[in-house]
């Protein structure tokens, strides 16, 4: 086609050109997508709608600048949050087995703590259920890594969640008001931010926790991981375990009066990695409570807390001060 001003143009080529154009920067922004997604396919705010909860439960978010993405959290309030404007409330952060509900961990627990809290007949508190991605083990990536500012869930949950928290709503922001708690994955995640921030926390729960990761099996079971997240350092992984911790931070620990108990099935996998956890802080001199064998347990939540009842939420409410 010419123009009346002679100049011609190939509109087809034109037509192309442009479509090739289009796919060139899709393709591009797939490979950007991509290269920045974790590597585990944690999707952070998974929000199941507002009829989907329990009473007091409620869903919201809050930005992670150290992952640059909106992360969803899960919050239990207490009656007397309402009913009483001038009163502060300790807190415990709770955490589950990661991989559920293809990482919605946010959502998990809270459809059981809470009736569990109100019958344990302590003091109101609040419950904030955390977000730990499907596979991080509630870890960092570590710098020079491909998840390094992708996947950091102890820097979100550490540095960023806890202090939105403690701005957002009426808490005790403090070591004495604050309390962790978790069921396998979690009980692991909780017990290494326990170890390695003991300031931040009154006690410790840790459920049946999965505390049988280390380098060598998880180079084996969970390659992946070990790629993405520790350039496959199994030395730089065990440094981040619950037992890692222990060692590197025993003298922080016992400094702190953070309180610690473990609980484990009779009849669950996991009782022998318990038991040498529980071994191994005796050996540091780090104080503990004797790990709980749960007589008749297994490795699943709704038996556990049918055999235990509310008496973890017990153990958190008498050292909370």
């Amino acid at each position: 086609m010419t123009t009346g001003l002679g100049i011609r143009w190939n509109w087809h080529r034109i037509a192309s050109r442009s479509i090739i154009g289009v796919l060139i920067f899709g393709v591009l922004m797939l490979v950007i997508y991509f290269e920045s997604a974790p590597y585990d396919g944690t999707i952070w705010n998974n929000d199941l709608g507002p009829d989907a909860y329990p009473p007091g439960v409620t869903h919201r978010t809050f930005h992670s600048t150290s992952m640059n993405v909106d992360v969803g959290y899960c919050i239990y309030l207490p009656p007397e949050y309402s009913t009483n404007p001038n009163q502060r409330f300790p807190v415990i952060y709770t955490g589950t087995g990661q991989g559920w509900m293809s990482g919605a961990n946010e959502n998990q627990d809270m459809f059981f703590y809470p009736p569990l809290l109100v019958s344990a007949n302590i003091q109101p508190t609040i419950l904030v259920s955390l977000m730990p991605g499907s596979n991080s083990k509630y870890m960092d990536a570590i710098p020079g890594s491909s998840m390094y500012g992708v996947v950091m869930v102890e820097t979100m949950i550490i540095k960023e969640l806890i202090t939105f928290i403690d701005a957002t709503y009426r808490t005790r922001a403090n070591q004495g008001g604050r309390a962790i708690l978790g069921f396998s994955g979690g009980g692991q995640g909780a017990l290494r931010l326990a170890f390695k921030y003991p300031e931040l926390f009154s006690s410790v729960e840790g459920m049946s926790g999965a505390v049988d990761d280390h380098g060598p099996n998880v180079a084996v079971n969970e390659p992946h991981l070990l790629a993405a997240m520790f350039n496959g350092d199994t030395a730089a992984f065990d440094l981040q375990t619950a037992t890692g911790q222990a060692k590197a931070n025993r003298d922080n620990i016992i400094a702190s009066g953070v309180a610690i108990h473990m609980s484990v099935g009779s009849n669950d996998p996991l009782l022998p990695d318990n038991q040498e956890l529980d071994n191994l802080l005796t050996s540091l001199g780090i104080p503990h409570d004797p790990l709980e064998v749960v007589p008749g347990g297994i490795h699943d939540p709704p038996s556990i807390w049918g055999i235990i009842g509310t008496t973890p939420f017990q153990y958190i409410n008498a050292h909370f001060h």
